[in-house]
């Protein structure tokens, strides 16, 4: 499982990097005071940036089940095995509340 924690913060790395340059297209994009063909050549760049490298697409996966549904990103598990886990007194200062 800890090669799925190493291609997450991969994958992050090249989100962070991803979203630095998306905002210096932004910024080029909507300042109204450059030239026309610099704001639309930094429009097209910004259109088809990598899709792959969005905060979106990253998808956390349980530690232990390998679930992609329902991660908390926190724990880095399932809702499930982490109810399993507070239950077994793995889980040190969560208290249960009463809704």
């Amino acid at each position: 499982m800890r090669y799925l924690v190493v291609k997450v913060k991969k994958l992050l790395r090249k989100v962070i990097s991803n979203e630095f340059e998306k905002l210096k297209l932004k910024v080029l994009f909507l300042n109204t005071y450059l030239p026309f063909e610099v704001r639309e050549n930094a429009f097209f760049k910004l259109v088809f940036l990598n899709r792959k490298f969005r905060k979106s697409r990253v998808q956390y996966t349980c530690l232990f089940t390998n679930n992609a549904k329902f991660v908390i990103k926190f724990f880095k598990l399932s809702r499930f095995q982490l109810k399993m886990q507070f239950y077994k007194n793995y889980l040190v200062g969560i208290k249960r509340t009463n809704n």
